[in-house]
């Protein structure tokens, strides 16, 4: 598929990532540093100092960001196969969490763990566009509510079992 006229495809979340994290409250967890993702965060939690963990596996690609560091603005590296065994979803709850680091056949595992938490968040998966790609298939079936935002690609999807996003 070719770019997208507005957006380059590495930035399709950008409207509903921003609109979610403008409208919700409690702390955003963002799974893979961006070159978009991870300055549009920092941004819009910085007035507010509103808690931000930025996690991701790459080193080097996290140097690239970890100028941002603030107390509100934490950045952890972790093992590129230990995505699905960092307990993300129990070590507090989250507002936003999203979704979007490199090793995508791991994806699933953190979709799947947000569906079972006893907390509200909204969960914004980028590149969702690949449900099959990415095993995103059983995950998003643990969902009450999906919001597929398709005006880019690749698309994004905006999931939560409290209430659906309008």
């Amino acid at each position: 598929m070719a770019e997208n006229k507005r957006y380059p495809s590495y930035l399709s979340h950008f409207p509903i990532l921003s609109a979610v994290v403008a409208n919700s409250t409690g702390p955003v967890l963002e799974l893979g540093c961006g070159d978009g993702s991870t300055p549009m965060l920092h941004e819009i939690c910085r007035p507010t100092e509103r808690m931000l963990l930025t996690v991701e596996s790459d080193r080097a690609w996290m140097a690239k960001f970890t100028h941002l560091a603030q107390p509100w603005h934490e950045f952890r590296i972790i093992g590129h196969d230990t995505w699905p065994t960092q307990g993300f979803e129990n070590q507090q709850p989250w507002g936003v969490a999203f979704i979007d680091h490199g090793n995508g056949d791991q994806r699933h595992n953190n979709l799947e763990d947000f569906a079972c938490v006893d907390y509200p968040v909204w969960v914004v998966i980028h590149d969702a566009g690949g449900v099959e790609h990415y095993k995103l298939g059983a995950g998003l079936k643990m969902y009450k509510h999906i919001y597929k935002f398709t005006d880019y690609w690749p698309h994004t999807y905006v999931c939560s079992n409290h209430k659906a996003w309008k």
